[in-house]
C-alpha cells in the first residue's frame, strides 16, 4: 500500500501572535488540510510566542498491492501530534487542545465533524512559546539561529472505502499503529522555525525631570525606536507633542505622585510601553491627601483592601495607565472596602478617590 498524505504539512508550524495561547484562523478552514499561512516561523514582537493554524485530514487514497491492487479512500475523525523534537533549549510546544491531554495523547486530539464522506476538517492551532531570554538564546544557535522542529503527526481511522478492516486497517485506529506494510506509521513534518523576532522594536526609555514643582512645565522625551508614540499623564496635563517622541507637561492635578506612560508602535500592530514615576513638590499635605486612605497589600496578587479614615460617599475609578477605567463605582456607609484586579494584567494602575472635599490619586501594583 502506498501513501499519499498532506506533503502540504511540510511548511512551518509557527507564526504570529501575542500571548502564550492560541486561536486558530477560521479563514483557513476551507483550505484543505495543511498548516497555515504558508511562510516560515517567527516568534511574534514580544519574542515569547508563535503560532499557526492547522486544518485536520478528513480523507486520503492510498492503494493496495497485496493480497490484490486496490484504492481504497481513508476516512478519519480525529487527529494529533505524537512528538516534538528538535526545540532550542527553554521554548515549549503547544497546542489549543492540549489542556485535555493525557500520556496518550500529549498535545490534546482535534475531532472533525460532519459524516462520511462528507467529513468536515477540524480547524486548530499550534504554537511553540518560552520566556524571552529562551528566544534570544536560540538566536545564536542553530543556523544562525534557524532551526527545523520535527512533528509527528498522526491521524485516528474510522471508515475505509471499500472496507479492509479485515487486512490490516482497522477501524477506531491510529494511523501510527497500523502495521508499516500496510501504509501505517506518523507523517513527519519539518518545522522551519527563525527565532529571531518579526520586529525589533525596543522598549522605550523616558528622560525627564523625576521631581518637580506643582504647576511648572517640564519636558519628557522617549528614546528608541518606534514610530508612533501615546502619551498619558496622572497628575498633569499634556500641554503639547502628543503623538510625537517629547511631550510637554504642566503639573498641575495636586497630587504628590504623577505618573508619565509613553507606548510605541513599529506601524505594524507591535506596541511596547514605559511607565516614568515623578515627584511633585509644593502641593500641601491637605491638598495632596484630602481623602486618607491606607491600601494593603500594594503590591499584591490582584485584591487591594482600602481602609478610609471618614465613611463618606466617594467615587471610585481604576484606570490603566492609558486612561481606560477599568473599575467605576460609588462608595458610602463604610471605611472598608476591597478592589479586586484578579482578572486584569500584571502591572501598574491609577485609583483615583474623588469626594466632594477633593480628589487622591494612587498608584495600584499587580504583581
Amino acid at each position: 500500500m502506498t501513501k499519499h498524505l498532506l506533503t502540504i504539512l511540510s511548511v512551518s508550524v509557527f507564526g504570529f501572535a501575542s500571548a502564550q495561547v492560541c486561536t486558530p484562523d477560521m479563514s483557513f478552514a476551507t483550505a484543505g488540510p495543511g498548516v497555515y499561512p504558508f511562510s516560515i516561523a517567527t516568534p511574534d514582537c514580544s519574542d515569547t510566542l508563535g503560532v499557526k493554524t492547522i486544518v485536520s485530514i478528513t480523507d486520503t487514497t492510498v492503494s493496495f498491492t497485496q493480497p490484490i491492487t486496490l484504492d481504497v479512500t481513508i476516512y478519519y475523525d480525529s487527529s494529533r501530534i505524537v512528538s516534538v523534537s528538535g526545540l532550542p533549549p527553554g521554548l515549549s510546544f503547544g497546542t489549543d487542545v492540549d489542556g485535555f491531554t493525557s500520556p496518550f495523547l500529549p498535545y490534546g486530539a482535534w475531532v472533525n465533524a460532519g459524516t462520511i464522506p462528507n467529513v468536515t476538517p477540524a480547524v486548530g492551532c499550534v504554537y511553540v512559546h518560552g520566556p524571552q531570554s529562551a528566544w534570544q538564546s536560540a538566536q545564536l544557535g542553530g543556523d544562525t539561529g534557524i532551526y527545523v522542529i520535527q512533528v509527528e503527526y498522526d491521524a485516528r481511522i474510522v471508515q475505509t472505502d471499500p472496507d479492509v478492516s479485515g487486512f490490516g486497517v482497522p477501524n477506531g485506529t491510529w494511523l501510527s499503529a497500523v502495521d508499516p506494510n500496510f501504509g501505517g506509521g506518523t507523517i513527519t513534518i519539518q518545522v522551519p522555525m527563525d527565532t529571531d523576532p518579526v520586529t525589533n522594536l525596543e522598549y522605550p526609555t523616558i528622560t525627564g525631570n523625576t521631581s518637580v514643582s506643582i504647576n511648572t512645565s517640564e519636558i519628557y522625551t522617549a528614546s528608541g525606536n518606534g514610530i508612533g508614540y501615546n502619551w498619558t499623564v496622572t497628575g498633569g496635563s499634556i500641554q503639547s507633542g502628543q503623538g510625537s517622541s517629547s511631550i510637554t507637561v504642566l503639573w498641575d492635578g495636586g497630587v504628590a505622585e504623577g505618573l508619565v506612560t509613553v507606548e510605541v508602535g513599529d506601524g505594524a500592530g507591535c506596541t511596547k510601553s514605559e511607565n516614568y514615576e515623578v515627584a511633585i513638590a509644593g502641593v500641601s499635605v491637605d491638598e495632596a491627601s484630602t481623602i486618607e486612605v491606607r491600601i494593603y497589600p500594594n503590591p499584591s496578587e490582584g485584591v487591594f483592601n482600602l481602609q478610609l479614615k471618614n465613611s463618606e460617599t466617594l467615587s471610585l475609578r481604576v484606570m490603566d495607565v492609558s486612561g481606560k477605567v477599568l473599575r467605576d463605582l460609588q462608595l458610602s456607609g463604610s471605611t472598608n472596602y476591597q478592589v479586586d484586579m484578579q482578572q486584569e494584567s500584571s502591572g501598574i494602575y491609577i485609583l483615583e478617590l474623588e469626594s466632594e472635599n477633593g480628589r487622591a490619586f494612587h498608584k495600584l501594583t499587580k504583581n
